[in-house]
């Protein structure tokens, strides 16, 4: 008899575990697939085991009565599946390779639409997942050395992650909390606005402000400025309406001890802006931060607060929008505040609910519809423009659209702008910058193609030519251009950093991001477009029209990264020219505040680029080191700790730029922003001037110059 050692395993043994009932092992039963070792059992040596499935699998430790542990089985499987993605995503790629060279042969565009970028996403295993850890960022968190801490979402302008301080050749801006020159009582009213009240009696306080107002001819002056070109900011009436209701009364009594304090805030908040926008005045004129003072001061007399109307919402939107325009470091973080403040005011107001069923006069309806919808632009875009959530939710306000009746003097572009801001800004801001649940790529790419989809507003025929327009004009139909574009940048600026920074991925062209890298440089260039022709139509105008500067700035670093991470790129050509298009156009407007802390980083990154594109063309990959600021430009960070040192202490070179021609009619027909789809630019066949390639062992680098021939 043969020894026990010897003999094959039973499949049924009398004792222990009990076995399968077939012939098949466990593990085979359980996966229901064929078992070697029951085809073997005709054999005359019988059945054997392990059987070569279980020994494939590596699992013959388990067989024949035996199955895989659950967690074992669960960790083969992941395994299997990674295995599966990579062999997909490969697939995928070559795919794109097959019809990219397709697309040259043929002369056709490769497909992108929105429903094949949604499939291919969708039927990616693990895609969702994926785009769930690419969108979730948590911004950026900029700590000072006192302590002072500033949060900016992952979507806030470049801009804002630079030095908040003036540059050291700057004038200094008169001061804003206490001026010693103003009565003291008063410098204590304005200072503590919004939460101050007058100590000294309330008729006394008012003719002391209105010591400070300015003659009539001045007055009217600045008014007319206010109406000419800046109503399209956000006005509270029509010029003729402030004029009949509001001027003429304060000047045709000599005390304003009886006149309300929120028509006298009004006044002056109207004033400031109209002085700002004086092209016979400096950029910032003293007389207007004292106009913007009174303005406060008299807000802080009707205590709106405690006693909100309309007219001290209207005066504290005014007086916000001179915080922007001010360019001032505090600016950003009174206007975030005192924003909130008048939000809070127009829900106490009930601005945001329907108020046709309290049976209001027609006029005081449109007013209140009017009012709430300039709030509402204001919450969306100050919010993409520091990237925090929005105050206002859809879901809590129901206030119809004003009619455009109510406000001719804006053209219809009032209401445009109310209704881009429904239709495309809200959902941009509510579901593309949301944090639970993060967005995934099927909604950018909805998102987009929905912006897009959005008509333009119908203009009359004599307000198409854009040369004929004023630059007032060019700058109210921005809005429509203009905004369009800059959507567009933030809802795929983040997908175009990821892309720009994956090292797997050779051609950024081919990158599974791809329509999001061609999105961000058409609006880029787009947006390039429209800076330099209202420049061009009114430089005096467009140095103080300060979210020109804050976006345009975010188009340059898009323009740079693609330069300086991907050279080798078809794109990279065009991207240094226009970079250095809008080099030149912030050189121009150096008298701007906001424009002077751009330079120094834009002239580094641009002979940065410059280099490194020179080298590229000779065949060279080598790049040269960028400081820890410019790093967090170019790829963003979680964390900035400022030490109080000067981010660019050496002074750059002086900038070698082509001089551009003026074409102001082509760039002004990106106002309509009907640009080309992202699909259609591609290498321009142009190459722009250049440094000369030098050799790259020369080259001694320093983190904040450029580079300099040993």
């Amino acid at each position: 008899m043969e020894s026990s050692e010897n003999s094959p395993p039973l499949l049924n043994p009398s004792k222990g575990r009990r076995g399968p009932t077939g012939s098949s092992c466990a593990e085979c039963k359980r996966l229901k697939i064929k078992c070697s070792g029951a085809a073997s059992n005709n054999s005359p040596d019988g059945a054997r085991f392990p059987c070569e499935s279980c020994i494939k699998r590596g699992v013959s430790s388990v067989c024949p009565n035996g199955v895989v542990p659950e967690r074992q089985r669960k960790k083969a499987e992941g395994a299997e599946g990674d295995i599966l993605r990579r062999r997909n995503q490969a697939l995928t790629a070559r795919i794109r390779e097959l019809e990219a060279e397709l697309s040259k042969l043929t002369g056709t565009s490769p497909q992108t639409s929105e429903s094949t970028q949604d499939d291919e996403f969708a039927r990616t295993p693990g895609r969702e997942h994926d785009d769930h850890k690419l969108v979730e960022s948590f911004g950026t968190l900029t700590i000072e050395e006192s302590g002072a801490t500033t949060w900016h979402g992952p979507y806030t302008p470049s801009i804002n992650l630079l030095p908040s301080d003036d540059p050291p050749d700057a004038e200094p801006i008169p001061e804003h909390l206490f001026d010693t020159t103003l009565p003291r009582e008063l410098s204590i009213l304005i200072a503590g606005f919004p939460f101050t009240s007058p100590v000294v009696a309330v008729g006394a306080m008012k003719d002391t402000i209105r010591s400070f107002a300015p003659s009539y001819t001045d007055a009217t002056k600045f008014c007319d400025n206010f109406f000419q070109s800046a109503a399209w900011l956000g006005s509270p009436c029509t010029k003729e309406h402030f004029f009949t209701s509001v001027l003429m009364p304060l000047y045709a009594t000599k005390s304003w001890s009886t006149e309300r304090a929120d028509v006298i805030a009004l006044f002056f908040a109207v004033c400031a802006i109209g002085c700002m926008f004086d092209m016979s005045r400096p950029l910032y004129d003293p007389m207007a931060f004292l106009m913007s003072k009174m303005a406060a001061g008299a807000l802080a007399i009707a205590s709106p607060i405690e006693h909100p109307t309309m007219t001290a919402l209207e005066a504290l939107q005014s007086h916000l929008f001179f915080h922007q325009l001010s360019d001032r470091p505090i600016a950003i973080s009174r206007f975030w505040i005192l924003s909130s403040v008048a939000f809070r005011m127009a829900q106490a107001l009930g601005l945001h609910r329907d108020s046709r069923a309290w049976g209001l006069d027609p006029q005081i309806e449109q007013r209140r519809r009017w009012l709430f919808w300039q709030l509402n632009f204001m919450d969306a875009v100050a919010a993409a423009g520091y990237g925090r959530p929005r105050y206002f939710n859809p879901h809590h306000y129901d206030c119809p659209m004003p009619d455009e009746s109510f406000r001719p003097d804006l053209k219809g572009l009032g209401c445009w702008r109310f209704q881009f801001l429904r239709d495309a800004l809200i959902p941009v801001l509510e579901e593309a910058f949301a944090v639970e649940p993060p967005p995934t790529y099927s909604t950018i790419m909805r998102l987009d193609k929905h912006i897009r989809g959005l008509p333009v507003p119908k203009l009359p025929a004599s307000a198409m030519d854009l040369m004929a327009m004023t630059a007032s004009d060019c700058m109210q139909l921005f809005c429509v251009g203009g905004m369009k574009q800059l959507a567009l940048l933030y809802l795929h600026r983040r997908f175009f950093f990821e892309a720009a920074g994956d090292d797997t991925c050779q051609d950024i062209l081919k990158h599974k991001y791809e329509y999001s890298v061609r999105a961000a440089y058409a609006t880029s260039l787009s947006m390039v477009r429209q800076i330099r022709g209202l420049f061009y139509k009114d430089k005096a105008l467009a140095a103080r029209i300060f979210f020109l500067w804050l976006h345009g700035f975010s188009s340059f670093i898009v323009l740079a990264t693609l330069v300086i991470k991907r050279p080798g790129c078809e794109l990279a050509e065009s991207a240094l020219m226009e970079m250095n298009s809008i080099l030149s156009i912030y050189e121009q407007a150096d008298g701007s505040r906001r424009v002077k802390r751009c330079i120094p980083a834009m002239t580094l990154l641009r002979d940065k680029a410059q280099t490194i594109l020179s080298l590229n063309r000779t065949g060279h990959s080598f790049r040269p080191p960028l400081d820890t600021q410019l790093e967090n430009l170019l790829n963003g960070s979680p964390v900035i700790v400022k030490t109080g040192g000067k981010p660019c202490p050496m002074e750059p070179e002086p900038p070698r730029v082509p001089q551009l021609r003026e074409n102001v009619e082509v760039d002004l027909q990106a106002l309509f922003g009907t640009d080309p789809t992202p699909f259609d630019f591609g290498s321009s066949g142009e190459i722009p001037v250049v440094n000369q390639p030098l050799d790259p062992m020369s080259f001694q680098w320093t983190p904040l110059n450029a580079p300099t021939a040993a």
